[in-house]
């Protein structure tokens, strides 16, 4: 088995050699020299053809470059890292992969293991879902939909985790809409205010947004169609508000969901 790895060596070396007497006559290397490595048929499954051992604290063990420029690199700990890489092809990974930048698809993807979102972040032409921590004295913008997008608004939740309340005048409203129309995506009434409240038998206590009776006009009329309500800001920004009225608000705490598809 030795000798098999000392002549795989040794073809690396002259290779190395040869390419390098093509440069000094000015040839074209791409065009005149390449390495291959034959590995024997009877090499054992678990022995590389060509081992690249990089002892050091640092460094890569292969460096792929193109015209100068790095192209994709292995460091010593078998992290691979592409550089505007382009793959043709079926890529296949058998563990974890971590893209830290954009990743472009041009053909259908299949999942066959399920995908797993992360609370907060915005998705383009899929459904997103964000949140904003509320209390009782939070008073304006929660959420803003930038100039020139155009966001398919589905659904508004609020999850309540201490019932908000004025005292004993017992007239907490909670609202939730925009400079146009106030509530028009949630509208609570005091009673719908607390945090032991459902919408129905059985339903999660706290939860407030899933029936008509306590969705704004957005969400239930003409306006909105029934199930959808679209922003679509031309000039300026628009922002969802929230609100707690009634008679000095001193308590109450909760946090606001919206399911929403940007399509631009």
């Amino acid at each position: 088995m030795k000798q098999y790895r000392m002549i795989a060596l040794c073809a690396v070396i002259v290779a190395l050699l040869l390419g390098g007497v093509v440069v000094a006559q000015g040839l074209d290397p791409a065009v005149f020299f390449g390495v291959q490595i034959a590995v024997p048929t009877q090499q054992a499954t678990a022995t590389p053809g060509l081992e690249v051992n990089v002892a050091a604290a640092d460094g890569d063990a292969i460096l792929v470059s193109a015209d100068s420029t790095p192209v994709a690199r292995v460091d010593k700990d078998g992290n691979v890292t592409a550089v505007n890489g382009t793959f043709s092809g079926t890529m296949s990974t058998t563990g974890a992969s971590t893209l830290s930048s954009t990743l472009g698809v041009t053909g259908m993807s299949t999942l066959t293991g399920g995908a797993t979102g992360v609370l907060g972040t915005e998705n383009v032409m899929f459904p997103s879902v964000i949140s904003a921590s509320v209390e009782y004295s939070t008073t304006g913008a929660i959420f803003t939909i930038a100039d020139g997008e155009i966001w398919l608004v589905h659904d508004v939740f609020i999850d309540i985790s201490t019932s908000f309340d004025t005292g004993e005048t017992d007239d907490t409203t909670i609202s939730i809409g925009d400079g146009n129309d106030t509530d028009g995506l949630l509208a609570l009434t005091h009673a719908e205010c607390a945090d032991d409240a459902t919408e129905g038998t059985g339903w999660a206590a706290g939860w407030q947004g899933q029936t008509a009776a306590s969705r704004g006009e957005y969400l239930i009329g003409d306006a909105g169609g029934g199930d959808v309500f679209i922003y679509a800001p031309s000039g300026a920004a628009e922002t969802i508000d929230f609100a707690v009225g009634g008679t000095s608000p001193d308590a109450g705490a909760g946090t606001v969901y919206i399911r929403y598809t940007r399509i631009q």
